[in-house]
């Protein structure tokens, strides 16, 4: 259909310089894109995470903050996300 997908990387890597800027309704919607591009990518339901509780989307970062530690039951940064929004 002559449709370009974008690849999941530069989905991330730009939404981390949106996030790290502020821009998280940018960062969201990139982190959004990476995720259908690729439903098991832990780091980018984690960074979003982040980036809804920037914008006080507490109920969506811990559902996404989850989400990643389901993916990945190691992912340490995702766990220490968790637990500081879940104690504000």
């Amino acid at each position: 259909f002559g449709i370009v997908r974008r690849d999941w990387c530069s989905d991330v890597c730009t939404s981390v310089v949106y996030d790290e800027k502020g821009d998280y309704d940018r960062a969201i919607g990139d982190f959004t894109q990476a995720i259908r591009l690729d439903p098991n990518y832990a780091a980018a339901y984690g960074t979003r995470g982040v980036a809804y509780s920037a914008i006080g989307q507490n109920s969506r970062a811990i559902q996404d903050l989850e989400r990643a530690i389901a993916l990945n039951p190691n992912y340490q940064w995702a766990k220490d996300r968790l637990r500081e929004i879940r104690g504000r």
